[in-house]
């Protein structure tokens, strides 16, 4: 509310508590969520689809494997959903220490034959992420993508990771500029990615003449979040007023938060 009252366009947040966004319904410019604990990020998700589809044009039936520490990664929790809901098929591979439920597992070394996409995440130290007694190169051996695992992988697969790469812990040193990876275009495409989130936001919060916000049902007039009725017809929006008389199909609009031009 701070922000938004000396007036801020927008908002980017990174915070530890997942889905810490939920208490901040009330505030009435956009909030973009740069990762909460374990739970989304968004943007890196969106960077990461952009890398596959640019590679492979269609994530129907892609095969991506996620190895690594599964239990406190945001990537992995964002990538889960926006994958499957795409029509891949993703598993994921790493210490059964770091597993987490409803996260379908596979053998890495067999992953690895299998997988069009393999990406590899770092160790989550800050948020308690351990294994006992096992240095960096057991670590590589163990779980992460060394030189075997790399000639495992199809001729046309990629390596992807989100970064900061811990080169010679998750990846062999080298295998970060392999030719299969894909580590520095992601780098490219996030500049890409969160420079247009960052304008969709900045588009939406200074609205011009042809533009309509509706959020959880209200519309944004004059900066003030009303309940109105709105008058399409021939798909321009041609009356906006709290109350339209007349024999109109109505549809209710409920949590949404849209944009028409």
């Amino acid at each position: 509310k701070t922000f938004e009252a000396i007036g801020y366009d927008a908002v980017v947040i990174r915070h530890p508590k997942d889905e810490y966004f939920k208490e901040l319904e009330n505030i009435n410019i956009p909030i973009l969520n740069a990762g909460d604990g374990a739970g989304n990020h968004p943007t890196q998700c969106l960077l990461d689809l952009l890398t596959m589809y640019d590679e492979f044009k269609d994530f129907k039936g892609l095969n991506v494997v996620i190895a690594g520490d599964i239990q406190h990664s945001r990537v992995a929790a964002s990538n889960k959903q926006a994958l499957e809901k795409l029509g891949a098929n993703v598993f994921f591979a790493g210490p059964e220490e770091w597993q987490r439920e409803g996260y379908p597992t596979m053998d890495f070394d067999e992953a690895c034959k299998w997988a069009d996409v393999v990406m590899m995440l770092r160790i989550q130290r800050e948020r308690g992420a351990s294994l006992a007694n096992m240095s960096d190169e057991e670590y590589l051996e163990k779980y992460g993508l060394n030189d075997r695992r790399y000639q495992m992988m199809k001729e046309n697969a990629i390596i992807m990771h989100p970064a900061p790469v811990n080169r010679g812990v998750e990846i062999a040193d080298h295998l970060v500029e392999a030719k299969k990876s894909r580590i520095f275009e992601q780098m490219s495409n996030g500049v890409l990615v969160r420079k247009a989130v960052i304008k969709r936001a900045l588009d939406m919060n200074h609205l011009g003449g042809d533009m309509l916000v509706i959020k959880n049902g209200n519309v944004l007039v004059e900066d003030t979040l009303k309940k109105v009725d709105i008058l399409i017809d021939e798909g321009k929006i041609v009356k906006i007023a709290e109350n339209i008389e007349g024999d109109h199909e109505t549809i209710e609009c409920f949590r949404s938060y849209s944009s028409f031009l």
